[in-house]
């Protein structure tokens, strides 16, 4: 027989007996462990959504700049058409304005359209030239693709062989 001469709190616990320091140290291990696990986790999930975030933000602002240049697009239009309207409403026949390129684009030498008057009726060409052959070859030119073609000015400058001009067009592309 043996015989125990340690106190009783300090005897080696029975095999059968439950040590309850190592089952509580088990818990808050596996506590611990999971809680990293799921911080882990977390933080992975974080920085996945901070992405979609990050790219959600980007697309954000590239949308926003698309709206912004199609409203600019839209005003230009709306500015465009209100400029047509007024030059349209100026004579009332937008074909006229469409021979402004033919009448004015033309190949004589020493001739320049310094201004274009546009009235209701009556369309103002003021230029210089130093050739009056030139003039008048334009002139020819004019009455080709106009009903009425006169020169209304024409003066010398000083002593110089150029010449200053005022011609007036009625009926531009023969519809008067």
């Amino acid at each position: 027989m043996r015989i125990n001469l340690l106190p009783p709190e300090e005897r080696p616990l029975k095999q059968s007996a439950i040590r309850w320091e190592f089952i509580v140290t088990l818990i808050g291990a596996l506590g611990l462990v999971a809680v990293v696990i799921f911080a882990w986790l977390g933080s992975v999930r974080l920085e996945e959504l901070n992405g979609l975030y990050e790219k959600g933000t980007a697309y954000e602002e590239v949308l926003y700049g698309q709206v912004r240049s199609v409203n600019e697009l839209k005003s230009a239009i709306s500015a465009l058409q209100e400029e047509e309207e007024a030059l349209a409403g100026l004579n009332g026949k937008e074909n006229n304005f469409a021979a402004l390129p033919k009448l004015l684009g033309h190949s004589f030498s020493r001739l320049w359209i310094e201004k274009v008057v546009w009235g209701p009726e009556v369309m103002s060409l003021v230029g210089y030239t130093e050739q009056p052959t030139s003039l008048s070859r334009y002139l020819n030119f004019l009455n080709e693709q106009a009903q009425n073609v006169a020169v209304t000015e024409l003066n010398t400058i000083g002593a110089t062989e150029f010449r200053t001009f005022k011609i007036e067009i009625r009926g531009v592309g023969g519809d008067g």
